[in-house]
């Protein structure tokens, strides 16, 4: 992903501003979303892991698990969606 701005066509309500860092598995934007008219930071699966079931259940099971941590210094989960728009066979998890 490019660090341009761009709208998650899946979702249809986050607009990417800025890629905040990169891991083993996802990468971490500043997003805004268009609904609540807010800043959100968005978590994505690197594409190159996207068709593997094993790191998409990984990631489910650690966004079920951060949402369900409560503390000051844990960022809250809004949203979570795997989601396959119609023009691709691509799935793109995000939380």
């Amino acid at each position: 992903m490019s660090t341009e701005p761009s709208r998650l066509r899946h979702l249809g309500k986050y607009e990417l501003q800025t890629r905040l860092g990169r891991g083993g598995m996802a990468e971490v934007w500043k997003a805004f979303d268009l609904q609540l008219r807010r800043h959100v930071a968005i978590k994505l699966m690197l594409t190159e892991l996207r068709d593997d079931p094993d790191f998409l259940v990984r990631f489910e099971r650690e966004a079920r698990l951060v949402a369900s941590l409560e503390h000051p210094n844990i960022v809250k989960i809004h949203d979570f969606d795997i989601s396959q728009p119609p023009e691709s066979e691509t799935q793109h998890p995000i939380w």
